[in-house]
């Protein structure tokens, strides 16, 4: 994200727990006041826990 945002407001999971995903599939969107983020997955492996739920507000690098 920009160097200006600071936080944002989970949108949507794309995946589930228990998914199998690839390095830099999309996992997650995040909205802010300014633009949308898809958040790809930092390498492949299963999706064993969400830390956040949809519409929960996130920080940037959380």
């Amino acid at each position: 994200m920009a160097e200006s945002i600071s936080e944002g407001t989970l949108a949507a999971w794309t995946k589930s727990v228990g998914s199998f995903l690839s390095q830099d599939e999309p996992l997650a969107t995040i909205e802010t006041d300014k633009i949308d983020v898809t958040v790809n997955c930092p390498e492949s492996g299963t999706l064993i826990k969400v830390l956040a739920e949809e519409g929960d507000t996130v920080e940037v690098g959380q």
